[in-house]
């Protein structure tokens, strides 16, 4: 639509046509900057969306997605803002306060005498220990019946020349199932370990160090290999220990065909002295065995035996070399059942290709009575060593109890079961409570 004959535009003459509809000129608008600086600007024409190209929509600004460039995120509108925390202030040396008391008030109590000591550690005990402590009273009181002269020195150096082997062997079987494994050739280390000690020593005095360190090394080797396979092929320790006892057996025999050979003079004399008129060595040795075991559970591989046995998974994820430890547990075994080789041949004077085989189940019930439980992570060495000392007692009361020799055995093994049952019942009570049986097939297990 062009001009018309007088020369208007066309908005004109839409304007003239239509009276309710003016064309009023529009204000040119002006933004912040033109009104600061007091003067018109066109504004800015918004931006047109090009055919083609990404369009990207704007999301408007809530109290939750506001952010700003510096500085914290802003808070929802309504909300008080976070009071402002006062700068710390620069502590001063913490002097030790010295206690003060009132003139008033009586005198300091006293400092607890050894007595009350004792019965605070005793009243602290756990129930393992004091089912242990009451077997042993209760053992000790009937071997004091039957034997009066029970405390006599020669009483005494014979008791814990008994006392000794089996002790040991019980400390190397605890060792080794705190870590969650057991050994069924641990009698027959102690045999191999003899066997060569006294080929080697051959009632010679000057050769009784060398035989002593082939003793102890045959008896660690024996343990190495008992780990290797247990940790390294992953077996089960119960079948592998049995198959390798069969091994460490053959080769005692190899070692020494028959009962036979001579120990060392020194090393018989020593082992029946006695101390202050009655104190025997098997005794002190005792002691120091037990001591040695809390050397080692105060270190760092005594902590990891502990958490391995309790559960070598979360060992495992807290960085704890489980194989490592298992293997090393049955080095360590293997080595104290060696020392039970040599105090067996101490005390009897002569090798036996036979004569630690029998100790294998007592040193598993010495534990069991002292404690340990089987599945690994509880327990200790001194409650096996009071185990073994219960068993060795409660042997000899039947003996001198008059049992016919063909009922002693029967008899013996049934002291044995009702001393488990009864320090089995009172460890139970310590707070450790076994899953109920359920019936059906969800409580089968």
């Amino acid at each position: 639509m062009g001009p018309d004959l007088q020369g208007r535009p066309p908005a004109a003459i839409r304007a003239a046509r239509s009276p309710t509809r003016r064309a009023r000129p529009r204000p040119p608008p002006t933004t912040a900057a033109a009104r600061e600086l007091g003067g018109d600007a066109a504004p800015r024409r918004p931006r047109r969306h090009r055919p083609g190209a990404l369009r990207i929509p704007r999301i408007p600004a809530t109290p939750h997605t506001r952010r700003r460039p510096h500085g914290p995120p802003a808070r929802p509108y309504g909300a008080r803002a976070a009071p402002q925390a006062a700068a710390p202030t620069p502590r001063k040396a913490m002097s030790t306060p010295t206690p003060t008391r009132s003139p008033d008030a009586g005198p300091a109590p006293a400092a607890p005498g050894p007595l009350a000591q004792v019965a605070r550690s005793a009243a602290s005990a756990r129930m393992p220990t004091l089912a242990v402590a009451a077997l042993l009273v209760i053992t000790l009181a009937a071997s004091v019946v039957l034997q009066p002269d029970f405390f006599s020195p020669y009483s005494l150096s014979a008791s814990f020349a008994t006392f000794l082997p089996v002790a040991t062997i019980a400390a190397a079987q605890t060792i080794i199932v705190l870590g969650g494994g057991i050994d069924l050739s641990i009698g027959t280390i102690v045999t191999l370990a003899s066997a060569v000690s006294v080929v080697l020593m051959d009632g010679d005095n000057s050769r009784l160090p060398l035989a002593l360190a082939a003793g102890l090394a045959t008896g660690a080797a024996c343990g190495l290999v008992n780990g290797l396979v247990v940790a390294g092929l992953r077996l089960q320790p119960i079948v592998a220990t049995f198959a390798t006892s069969s091994v460490f057996g053959g080769l005692a025999l190899l070692v020494l065909p028959q009962p036979g050979g001579t120990a060392s003079p020194a090393l018989t004399q020593t082992f029946g002295m006695v101390l202050a008129l009655y104190i025997p060595i098997p005794a002190v040795l005792l002691l120091a065995l037990w001591l040695a075991w809390r050397l080692l559970r105060q270190h760092r591989f005594g902590q990891y035996l502990y958490a391995v046995g309790g559960n070598a998974d979360a060992a495992y994820t807290s960085a704890v070399p489980v194989s490592s430890v298992r293997v090393f547990s049955y080095v360590a075994g293997g080595t104290v059942a060696a020392l039970a080789g040599v105090a067996l041949l101490a005390d009897s004077g002569a090798g036996d290709p036979t004569l630690g085989t029998e100790l294998t189940l007592g040193s598993i019930a010495a534990l069991v009575i002292g404690g340990t439980r089987l599945k690994g992570g509880s327990g200790g060495v001194g409650g096996a060593l009071v185990g073994a000392i219960v068993l060795s007692l409660i042997q000899s009361l039947v003996f001198f109890a008059g049992v016919p020799t063909d009922a002693r055995e029967f008899v013996y093994g049934c002291i044995i079961i009702a001393a488990i049952a009864l320090a089995g019942l009172l460890t139970a009570r310590s707070g450790v409570r076994r899953p109920a049986f359920t019936r059906g097939k969800a409580g089968t297990r």
